[in-house]
């Protein structure tokens, strides 16, 4: 679920263990489920109160790979 004010999305990212980082996206699970923001709607001053209130949490995720399972997953790696 889009979130597109910050306040809201810290009170979920407060009951996050951590919120994850994509591109301009930040994710924040709450039992099943899943909001988002997208920060680059954000205003400078938005984005400073939204990674003050949270930044402890935030982990920034590199890349996302879609596999079935972990044993394919290991074997798209030694392919590699």
């Amino acid at each position: 679920m889009e979130l597109d004010n910050i306040h809201a999305f810290v009170k979920v990212a407060r009951l996050a263990n951590i919120i994850i980082k994509f591109k301009n996206f930040l994710f924040a699970q709450h039992f099943s489920f899943l909001f988002y923001i997208d920060v680059s709607k954000l205003s400078d001053s938005e984005r400073m109160i939204l990674y003050r209130a949270v930044g402890d949490k935030i982990v920034e995720v590199k890349d996302i790979q879609k596999v079935s399972t972990l044993v394919d997953f290991i074997s798209q790696q030694a392919g590699q």
